[in-house]
């Protein structure tokens, strides 16, 4: 069992959060590097179709509305 280490590994993560390493400066730069790969990611329609697909199994969403129009205009 996981357990026993529980408080330490809290205690870690609660450390890591109030005094993070990151400057400032890197962290505004890892926060544009994730928004970059996100705006990617969603350029991508398998990325989109693995995230909604990921969000339907996880039971995040229990569908997804169609609210497109296909190419041939039906």
């Amino acid at each position: 069992m996981t357990t026993p280490k529980l408080a330490e590994a809290l205690a870690l993560v609660a450390d890591v959060v109030r005094q993070p390493l990151l400057q400032a400066a890197e962290l505004d730069q890892e926060r544009a590097r994730a928004l970059d790969a996100l705006r990617v990611a969603l350029d991508s329609p398998g990325s989109v179709a693995g995230l909604a697909a990921a969000l339907v199994s996880a039971g995040v969403v229990s569908g997804l509305k169609r609210d497109y129009v296909s190419p041939q205009g039906k």
